[in-house]
């Protein structure tokens, strides 16, 4: 009886010894991870950018990362990279096997446009591995397998071909769209810069020009300067959603003719330089949110096509032209 009483405080001291070293272990990788590398794009330079972010301990950890990649960053010239669908729509499973992370999409993945699917991966990827217990990653798509384990830093990607030419920008002409003085219409503007070939950060920097206001004689700046752009999401045949800080709404002051001048003026310029088809929509939201109303202008919430009426010069030619082909 002695006996075995001392064997079964002995194998109670190895469990509980056990036990406690699993916790160490357990408790000092998070500490080794107290903070994360979450990796972030920049249109000027065309490459992957890490930011510093603290590593949570009340979700778990592939809920910390996969928010940090969906949030802002905080240097404001770099945008996250995620493709604006909710997590539980997009991932359908994610694991660990031994140091290979698996993750699932869903058929949305195959929405992504080409060249953001680059820079999506990659991100993603790079975050991954950023952490000790990670070697690689493996993506599958419904069915599809593609490793990209290979991906090991921000310079890897940004020099390894054919991902270079996509990530580095390039010099692009921006149709821009003001107001004219007159207040009757909107006038064109053209501006040269070099940007990012990512449509959805292209778009971004093109509204981002647009608030800074013109510099044709007789256009004038229509959008309040303190507007910040906060999202925008190009997704096919739903539409543009292009998302504005509350400045946008609470820094205007004009008429509702001039409003509807002002949602033109955006409007047309994400459709003209996205190569959208003009009866695409592009969708306002304030602060993260729909608005029914905007100073006077109805149905805001429902989205806006290309307003060729909007236009200055636009001429009787064409409106007889368009009337004879509706007949």
């Amino acid at each position: 009886m002695k006996k075995i009483i001392t064997i079964a405080v002995a194998a109670a001291l190895v469990l509980g010894i056990a036990a406690t070293i699993y916790f160490v272990d357990f408790s000092r990788d998070n500490n080794r991870h107290s903070y994360i590398e979450v990796y972030f794009f920049d249109a000027t330079s065309g490459r992957l950018v890490s930011e510093l972010r603290q590593w949570p301990d009340t979700i778990t950890w592939t809920e910390a990362i996969i928010g940090f990649l969906m949030g802002e960053p905080i240097n404001s010239r770099l945008t996250h990279t995620w493709p604006g669908f909710g997590v539980a729509d997009f991932i359908t499973d994610i694991y660990m096997e031994d140091t290979m992370l698996v993750v699932t999409f869903s058929d949305l993945y195959w929405e992504i446009p080409p060249v953001e699917e680059v820079v999506f991966r990659s991100a993603f990827t790079l975050t991954m591995i950023g952490l000790e217990f990670v070697d690689s990653v493996l993506l599958r798509v419904d069915g599809y397998e593609r490793q990209v384990e290979w991906l090991e830093s921000a310079e890897t990607i940004a020099n390894a071909p054919p991902i270079s030419p996509i990530l580095r920008p390039g010099i692009t002409t921006f149709t821009l769209f003001f107001g004219h003085e007159s207040g009757e219409g909107l006038v064109i503007e053209t501006y040269e810069t070099m940007v990012s070939a990512v449509p959805r950060l292209r778009a971004r920097a093109m509204l981002e020009r647009l608030i800074a206001g013109p510099t044709t004689e007789g256009a004038v700046a229509s959008i309040p300067a303190e507007t910040r752009v906060l999202h925008v999401e190009l997704h096919g045949e739903s539409g543009i959603y292009v998302d504005l800080s509350s400045e946008f709404v609470t820094r205007f002051s004009g008429t509702q003719s001039q409003a509807q001048m002002m949602i033109a003026s955006i409007t047309n310029a994400v459709i003209e330089n996205t190569g959208s088809p003009r009866t695409r929509r592009v969708f306002f939201l304030i602060d993260s949110e729909r608005r029914e109303e905007f100073h006077g202008v109805p149905d805001f919430n429902l989205g806006f096509v290309f307003d060729e009426t909007m236009m200055l010069g636009y001429g009787q030619e064409d409106e007889s032209e368009d009337y004879a082909g509706a007949d």
